[in-house]
């Protein structure tokens, strides 16, 4: 591969550090159920180690008894990345902020698909999103 089209980012590592299922024992419903779901985006920067996290909060189905949903999850994932010394801050901040939320939301999406199904309840999977222009209009 030529280095001219490597990326000076770089995705070190991530982890899933919240999951909460609760479910609702008292759900009903012969009809499918749209899903409703809400998502964070939060990104900082150490600008003089050149490091950065990303964190994707999911809230799917919040409140499901009282709405009628089949359980409410939420779920809360941490990517970490680096950058070479010669990336200027505001760069580094839109690559976290970005491509950060890019590389993790396919995570996010097996891990819900892999918590809904151990639970042993229809695995959900969630839609594909255009996570630049979801990051832009949320930040309107």
């Amino acid at each position: 591969m030529k280095n001219d089209i490597t990326s000076n980012f770089y995705f070190d590592n991530y982890i899933i550090k919240k999951i909460d299922l609760d479910f609702n024992q008292n759900f009903e419903s012969k009809d499918p159920v749209n899903l409703e779901f809400d998502l964070d985006i939060n990104t900082s920067i150490d600008q003089q180690e050149h490091t950065g996290w990303t964190r994707l909060d999911i809230l799917i189905w919040d409140e499901a008894e009282k709405n009628n949903y089949p359980f409410t999850l939420s779920m809360q994932i941490l990517g970490f990345f680096s950058a070479d010394e010669d990336m200027k801050a505001d760069d580094f901040l839109t690559m976290c902020k970005y491509n950060g939320a890019s590389i993790l939301f396919p995570f996010l999406r097996s891990a819900v698909a892999d918590v809904t199904k151990s639970a042993n309840i229809t695995p959900l999977t969630l839609p594909l999103i255009n996570v630049k222009k979801f990051i832009d209009d949320k930040s309107q």
